[in-house]
């Protein structure tokens, strides 16, 4: 008899894994078989969700800049400018990038639901970065548009301390 000859374990999809919240897997995937990218904004977030969501958020920095930059006017490209900030921010210790990222999803939708945090969370990463004074008047800002947002008491702080 012919030995049988062993098949390897298909690689599942990396979206599919994604979308089942398996993130590592779904990496690992991307990595072991690379499918292009489509040029969508649903594919780019779940792909740039896939990479920081398993301990590679440098490989979601540039997803992200890409639905800010090519996006723009899809409703997801605040939320992309958002995350790209708190990437920046929290994982890369970026604090002038991310204060650019995060007055990049204010400008993307000055009235929407991230305005106030975003706005905040500006002026925190322009203090990090030694910018006082820019950082004092987004907490300026901060409180005139938003004088009972969650961030308020933080942004008076901000103000009496500069």
């Amino acid at each position: 008899p012919t030995p049988a000859i062993p098949r390897r374990r298909p690689i599942r999809a990396w979206r599919s894994l994604a979308e089942s919240g398996n993130y590592s897997e779904a990496y690992e995937a991307m990595q072991e078989a690379p499918e292009p990218l489509l040029n969508q904004t649903a594919e780019l977030m779940l792909a740039a969700d896939v990479a920081r969501l398993s301990g590679h958020p440098e490989d979601a920095v540039p997803l992200l800049q890409k639905v800010v930059k090519e996006h723009r006017s899809h409703p997801r490209a605040v939320l992309a400018a958002f995350t790209l900030g708190r990437i920046l921010r929290r994982q890369m210790g970026r604090p002038a990038r991310a204060a650019d990222a995060f007055a990049e999803a204010r400008a993307l939708a000055p009235d929407g639901s991230l305005a106030p945090d975003a706005l905040a969370h500006e002026a925190e990463c322009r203090r990090m970065a030694g910018q006082g004074g820019r950082a004092k008047q987004k907490a300026q800002d901060n409180l005139r548009l938003f004088p009972e947002g969650r961030k308020a008491d933080s942004m008076r702080r901000m103000v009496e301390a500069q």
